[in-house]
């Protein structure tokens, strides 16, 4: 398995690491436990986020102001849950990248919502 908790020094050793050790810092990371059923939420970044941890009266207004509504194509909520939840398709991998690193963990409506890709994709209606 590759370990990817080195730091990486500049070629010429003038500045500080470029990045820091986390490997002692397990409550830092979000699948932090080895038995973990996260574990098999992990999946390569795409166009398409899960949301979660949002309020049954959360719409699809409030996800679109929430995140800025010009980089968000389409806006899918899971009908058949208990706990609600959502898909956001973005206009590209890049934008997607972008709102899951600025917004992950921001509240709406009270909640600190969890942002995570998605294997799923928004279906077309």
């Amino acid at each position: 398995r590759a370990s990817r908790n080195y730091s990486i020094k500049s070629k010429d050793n003038t500045q500080e690491d470029l990045n820091q050790d986390y490997s002692n810092q397990r409550n830092l990371q979000r699948f932090r436990y080895l038995d973990s059923n996260n574990v098999r939420h992990i999946c390569m970044p795409g166009e398409v986020l899960h949301v979660s941890n949002i309020t049954k009266n959360t719409t699809e207004d409030d996800l679109g102001k929430f995140f800025g509504g010009k980089n968000i194509e389409k806006i899918q909520f899971f009908k058949k849950t208990s706990k609600p939840m959502a898909l956001v398709k973005c206009v590209s991998k890049e934008a997607a990248v972008e709102l899951l690193m600025n917004r992950d963990c921001k509240i709406v409506d009270g909640r600190k919502i969890r942002i995570s890709f998605s294997r799923l994709g928004v279906r077309e209606e």
